[in-house]
């Protein structure tokens, strides 16, 4: 049986923390998701990576990963379209749910279209 885990922290990187080199700042990491000078919107978001912290979940559970431009209607109502997603992965999060899991998923270029996102 498999129980769908919490994610209690998600974080974003540019590479994984196996890779040698300078760790990414957070400024870096901000200035991934937004463009630039000069550049404008649209613009290509280079591949990253998030780290996902999840707890409570049990057995094998396929996990994946959409990103969404959120905009408010002409009735001032939420309205999310997705842009882009990982690739679903299965992970085994084994039988204790109290047990922290670090998740490593990798998310494809993704063109975002405005600020939103």
């Amino acid at each position: 049986m498999s129980v769908i885990p919490v994610v209690r922290h998600l974080i974003a990187c540019k590479r994984e923390p196996t890779y040698d080199g300078v760790d990414p700042t957070a400024h870096d990491i901000m200035c991934a998701v937004r463009p630039k000078a000069p550049h404008q919107y649209p613009v290509w978001q280079r591949p990253v990576y998030l780290f996902a912290m999840v707890i409570d979940g049990r057995g094998s559970c396929e996990l994946f990963v959409e990103v969404r431009l959120v905009e408010l209607n002409s009735r001032l109502q939420e309205v999310e379209t997705v842009i882009g997603a990982s690739t679903p992965g299965t992970a085994d999060l084994g039988s204790k749910p109290l047990l922290p899991r670090i998740l490593s998923i990798l998310m494809p270029p993704l063109k975002l279209p405005r600020r939103g996102v």
